[in-house]
C-alpha cells in the first residue's frame, strides 16, 4: 500500500518498473516491526515491563554505543506514551498486521498491513499505520487511507465507513494521529485507484 505514492506520481513509468524489476530486495527486520511486536506484546500479556523487555532483546546484537542505546531508550520511551494514549482514546486492542490486498485491475493488485486494529468506545473502530519520522509529514492527503478506511469498514467489520477512523503512529512518539474520511473522499480515492490500475496495467 506504501508504494501507492509512488504510483501517483507516475503511473505509466511504475508500470514499466514492475514490468521489468524482477530482483527480490533484501530486507532487515525493520525498527517499526520490532515495535510493534512490542505493542502487541503489551496487549497480548498487559504489562508495559514485558513490552520493553521483548523490545530490549530485539536490539541486544547491536553494537553498544552511545547513538544505539539512546535510539532504544527512545523507542522504549515512545512504548510508554503509546500505552498512555492508547488508554486516553478508550480503545479496546483487537488485532495486529492484518493483512489486506486491493485490486487495481484484474492484473495488479496492492497488499499491505493494517498494523494496528481497535475498538473504540463509541461502538466504532480505528486502523493505524506505524511509521518514522520522515513518513509522519502530509500523511492524511495519501492514497492509501481513505482506501484502509473503506477496507476495515466493508471486509473486516461490515459496518458503515463513518464508524472507522485511519490514521498513523510515529513509533518515535508513541502517538496515534487519525482522521475519518467521508463517503466522498473514499469515492474519489477508489476512481483514482481505478485509474492508476488502468494505466499501470497499460505497461504490462
Amino acid at each position: 500500500m506504501s508504494k501507492l505514492e509512488t504510483a501517483r506520481i507516475n503511473p505509466r513509468d511504475f508500470g514499466a518498473h514492475l514490468r521489468d524489476d524482477t530482483e527480490e530486495p533484501f530486507n532487515n527486520r525493520p525498527k517499526s516491526v520490532r515495535w510493534l511486536d512490542a505493542v502487541s506484546t503489551y496487549h497480548k500479556t498487559g504489562s508495559i515491563s514485558k513490552a520493553i523487555i521483548y523490545l530490549e532483546n530485539s536490539f541486544s546484537n547491536r553494537q553498544k554505543n552511545k547513538k544505539n542505546i539512546t535510539e532504544v531508550e527512545n523507542l522504549v520511551s515512545s512504548l510508554y506514551s503509546y500505552a498512555s494514549d492508547h488508554s486516553n482514546l478508550k480503545y479496546t486492542y483487537y488485532n495486529h498486521k492484518h493483512t489486506m490486498e486491493i485490486y487495481l485491475s484484474e492484473k495488479v493488485k496492492t497488499t499491505g498491513w493494517i498494523w494496528i486494529i481497535n475498538k473504540t468506545d463509541y461502538g466504532g473502530y480505528s486502523g493505524y499505520i506505524v511509521v518514522n519520522d520522515s513518513d509522519s509529514h502530509n500523511w492524511e492527503k495519501q492514497l492509501r487511507f481513505p482506501l484502509i478506511q473503506n477496507y476495515i469498514a466493508k471486509h473486516i467489520f461490515k459496518c458503515e465507513s463513518n464508524l472507522v477512523e485511519v490514521g498513523i503512529i510515529n513509533y518515535y512518539e508513541g502517538k496515534h494521529h487519525k482522521i475519518s474520511y467521508n463517503k466522498r473522499d473514499i469515492k474519489s480515492a477508489k476512481k483514482e485507484l481505478k485509474f492508476l490500475g488502468t494505466e499501470i496495467s497499460s505497461f504490462l
